[in-house]
């Protein structure tokens, strides 16, 4: 589903009934500060809307809301691991920790979804990224997940250290720094560097493989290739 669909589905979903009392119930849960009752919602409910309001709430909790949060994620379905995850994101500071031990530690699906909330954790979350970007002695894997982190935000001091993880010696490495650029169209100095990769021919076929919607889009608007 492109960006321009999901978008159209949570306007949709918020002029619903059930998307109406979804978001009214979770204003009561928040004035009531009913942790586990938000985070019921994130186990059960499928308005994309009420599970981000949800989310936000329990993030602007902070500190009382991450243990249960972190205890939910035990035995939970991926689609509720996620819903728990993006939580963390918006809950910033206290949970960095938590979510650098998930992308050290966690499978595939975790270690991405969790650099994707590092991305949504505001600039302590963002830094976090950018350091582990820059180790070289760090898992391959986890320094992708990282720069697939970075995809996520919005954050422009993102852009400088990901033009430098251009000249890092694994291609995978370059090819998702690449990627992570391709999202940042209104950033002049990351879509000047991404042109210039293309054109200098900085990324293979087969790093190109791996490449998401953005690179593609990014690639139509260019004419390259």
């Amino acid at each position: 589903m492109g960006l321009f669909d999901s978008a159209k589905r949570i306007i949709e979903e918020m002029y619903t009934k059930k998307g109406t009392q979804g978001l009214m119930d979770v204003e009561k849960m928040k004035a009531c500060r009913d942790i586990e009752g938000l985070i019921d919602f994130l186990k059960h409910e499928t308005i994309t809307v009420t599970i981000g309001a949800a989310q936000i709430a329990l993030g602007e909790m902070g500190e009382p809301a991450l243990e249960p949060l972190l205890q939910a994620t035990n035995g939970a379905k991926q689609d509720v691991q996620k819903n728990i995850i993006g939580a963390l994101g918006y809950m910033g500071e206290p949970a960095l920790t938590p979510l650098r031990e998930m992308l050290q530690n966690g499978t595939s699906f975790i270690q991405t979804e969790a650099a994707s909330a590092l991305g949504d954790a505001g600039e302590p979350g963002v830094d976090l990224l950018i350091k582990i970007l820059k180790d070289e002695e760090e898992n391959k894997d986890i320094r992708l997940a990282a720069a697939f982190g970075l995809q996520t935000t919005d954050n422009k001091a993102a852009t400088d250290p990901l033009i430098e993880l251009l000249e890092d010696k694994n291609h995978w490495i370059r090819a998702a720094a690449v990627q992570a650029l391709a999202t940042k169209s209104d950033d002049e100095r990351a879509e000047k560097a991404f042109y210039e990769a293309v054109d200098d021919g900085l990324i293979d076929s087969a790093a190109k493989q791996e490449f998401d919607h953005d690179y593609s889009k990014m690639l139509k608007k260019s004419d390259i290739g």
